[in-house]
């Protein structure tokens, strides 16, 4: 298909899905977890919000229309699609009963908010955690930064394992990385976790697995009744060398799973011990919601990724299209694009 003829072709998929709103689903509040590819579904879902004249809130931090603060202070401003964390770095910030309180006070219908959040299994997940967050910061591999842990003599190990949060007062401690998966959801202990298994989580409206992350969107598009044109995405902030992350400093390849030496394996299961139960139940849940689509995966699957290949296809011999806002890897589209970027 040639330029203008593709142009005018997802042109029309975007505005089709737009007249389509009333019939969509949104009262979305993604709760973000850390490497796991929820920037990539969150741009997704920040790209929907914009094109669809919503309104959207995130976290303090990027430019957006309302910020998290504001939206629980004005009653004025419901919220139709909230993107919010509450850990940072692996370690804990805040508390599920805080989130569910605060997403019940904006969100524009407080009785149905869908949760939706992205899980990770934990190993890939630590490994890809560490080398992102920790490894610029220490320069150490992970097997180093095990033996490190052992050696409270060494001069070096203050510096990695007492650790400042930036901009706030106090210490996280002296500890190593641990459980971050369950952090993002405040969970410290197996008591927590207990509860938040049988509480909340399976009242989750979608939960996405990384492993199997396009067929997640397919079973959510059906689900929320969107279009293959909304839930086409580009891959963010991926840890990999000849990247640099967002203060500038770069990063390395993580290894893989498969190449760790099997003390280093043995220690980070040991250090996800909360994260590995967490991921069961989510992986039960994810199954759960499948099964309900199992019907029509195939072809959603497909779909999706045939708009996929013809958007990515007509940006890479289209630079000056302004729908690149939308698709590039360092999440430009946060930036308060108009609403409807065209291609």
């Amino acid at each position: 298909m040639a330029g203008n003829a593709m142009r005018e072709y997802l042109n029309l998929l975007v505005d089709e899905s737009v007249a389509a709103t009333k019939n969509q689903t949104c009262n979305i509040a993604f709760v973000k977890t850390h490497k796991t590819a929820s920037t990539t579904a969150a741009t997704l879902l920040y790209r929907y919000g914009k094109r669809h004249d919503l309104n959207v809130a995130h976290f303090h931090g990027h430019q957006s229309s309302i910020e998290l603060p504001e939206a629980i202070e004005d009653s004025g401003k419901p919220v139709d699609l909230m993107h919010y964390h509450h850990a940072w770095d692996g370690f804990y910030e805040g508390g599920w009963a805080e989130a569910k309180a605060a997403y019940k006070k904006i969100m524009r219908d407080p009785t149905k908010v869908n949760l939706v959040t992205v899980m990770r299994e934990p190993v890939a997940h630590y490994m890809s955690y560490y080398y992102y967050f920790l490894q610029p910061e220490t320069g150490l591999s992970i097997a180093e930064y095990f033996e490190l842990s052992a050696k409270p003599g060494d001069p070096r190990y203050r510096g990695v394992f007492q650790r400042r949060r930036a901009g706030k007062a106090g210490w996280h401690g002296f500890k190593l990385l641990h459980n971050p998966l369950c952090a993002e959801f405040g969970i410290r202990t197996a008591t927590e976790l207990e509860s938040f298994i049988r509480d909340d989580l399976q009242g989750f409206a979608m939960v996405l697995l990384t492993e199997h992350f396009e067929e997640g969107l397919a079973v959510f598009m059906r689900m929320f009744n969107w279009r293959p044109i909304d839930m086409t995405f580009c891959r963010v902030i991926e840890t990999k060398a000849g990247v640099s992350r967002y203060d500038g400093k770069k990063l390395t390849n993580v290894p893989k799973t498969r190449d760790l030496p099997p003390e280093v394996l043995a220690q980070i299961k040991q250090q996800t011990q909360l994260d590995q139960a967490l991921y069961k139940a989510a992986v039960k849940v994810y199954l759960q919601k499948r099964a309900e689509y199992q019907d029509s995966l195939e072809v959603d699957v497909r779909s999706i990724r045939t708009v996929q290949s013809a958007v990515h296809g007509y940006l890479e011999f289209n630079a000056k299209s302004p729908a690149h806002k939308w698709y590039e890897g360092d999440v430009k589209c946060f930036a308060n694009p108009s609403p409807v970027q065209p291609f």
